[in-house]
């Protein structure tokens, strides 16, 4: 989901049901937008001091999406997780929010790509000394009732463009 404003970007990709995918970043959508002007919105999850409000943002909407999606899809047996990526900005600031791939660059005039974070799938391990497996995920949105993602927030400035791969290797060209 690219929302109009240009204020996000959601990329699901779903390792089961494609509807749990859609589901998810809808959720997150429709959450993020709504509380983006509400800092009183109540949470289960408190916020962090060491965050600042959009990353604080970012992060309760993935945390309710994970909860979500384990309550709906895979508290009794596992139906379905998805690999989350999600750039979220504001004003001066960017945040990045992560589970699995894709892979984020950012390409920033007169500096080149810059690695944002770094996932290793389960290709990465299954693929020692021979052709690439096909992807696998190694961490899943949704699949347990506590998440783990990365976030990161950095400074925007005009220009700046993001890269989005889905792959264990970067080409060399």
């Amino acid at each position: 989901i690219y929302d109009k404003s240009g204020q996000l970007l959601i990329v699901a990709t779903p390792w089961g049901p494609r509807a749990s995918a859609r589901k998810a970043a809808q959720f997150l959508h429709d959450f993020f937008l709504s509380s983006r002007d509400d800092s009183e919105a109540t949470s289960p999850f408190a916020r962090l001091t060491c965050l600042t409000p959009l990353a604080n943002q970012l992060r309760l909407a993935m945390k309710l999406t994970n909860d979500l999606l384990y309550q709906e899809d895979n508290k009794q047996d596992y139906i379905s997780g998805i690999e989350l990526t999600v750039i979220a900005r504001s004003h001066q600031e960017v945040a990045i929010a992560q589970v699995g791939y894709p892979y984020v660059l950012l390409d920033r005039p007169a500096t080149g790509l810059i690695p944002l974070g770094s996932q290793v799938d389960l290709t990465s391990e299954m693929s020692y000394e021979k052709e690439l497996v096909p992807p696998l995920p190694q961490r899943l949105l949704g699949l347990d009732p506590t998440s783990d993602f990365s976030l990161q927030s950095i400074r925007y400035f005009p220009g700046d463009r993001y890269v989005l791969i889905s792959r264990s290797t970067l080409p060399a060209e």
